[in-house]
């Protein structure tokens, strides 16, 4: 019977590996033997040119025709845990990272932003999320609130100021000027300079 059972296996696992082949999918594989900083993947981003970047717990990769190139060992990248990756509408890519802040890579310059250099308003090193809203303004989910950049200007949202929770890990924009925010304290509506708790009698 145990033979029986093996032989049925490998004929599905036969079958299966036809069907895929006829269908023409193609799995790669990429790991550190292949380039990649770490096998460990935090989050991918293709941005407009079709490069994919990828982080990963030890910095970040590019990938783009068929090339797999390290950035963590260019002068000034991040070479640590990468946790969000985004493109903004100018072509700057922006990454955050789990313990060291962020970083802006534009016209060929990489800019490092951290709490200490930014004078606390990038209000903490640990950074979950970044977006970009509809006025180009950048949005940062912290583990200590949220920072807002705009033209160079630095603004902060959190438990400081009686708003939200510390822990920023998503931002939605609805529409121009309305974010919902979910942290540690619940979920959050930001509307015309005015916040909201969302309560779950909301979501029924």
């Amino acid at each position: 019977m145990k033979k029986l059972n093996f032989i049925l296996i490998i004929f599905i696992l036969f079958q299966l590996n036809i069907s895929f082949a006829q269908n023409g999918d193609i799995w790669n594989t990429y790991t550190s033997a292949d380039g990649l900083v770490s096998n460990v993947i935090t989050t991918i981003m293709e941005s407009s040119d079709g490069t994919l970047w990828i982080g990963t717990v030890g910095g970040i990769n590019l990938y783009s025709e068929g090339n797999m190139e390290t950035i963590s060992t260019i002068e000034g990248a991040p070479d640590e845990w990468i946790t969000s990756i985004l493109e903004s509408s100018k072509g700057a890519l922006w990454f955050g990272t789990r313990y060291g802040g962020i970083f802006r890579y534009f016209q060929r310059k990489w800019t490092h932003y951290t709490k200490e250099n930014t004078n606390d308003k990038l209000v903490s090193n640990t950074v979950y999320t970044i977006i970009e809203s509809s006025d180009s303004t950048i949005w940062i989910g912290t583990d200590a609130g949220i920072s807002r950049y705009y033209k160079e200007m630095w603004e902060i949202f959190n438990d400081d100021n009686g708003r939200l929770g510390n822990h920023v890990r998503v931002i939605l924009e609805l529409s121009k000027g309305s974010f919902i925010f979910g942290s540690n304290a619940g979920t959050y509506k930001y509307d015309d300079e005015k916040w909201d708790r969302i309560g779950d009698e909301n979501f029924s």
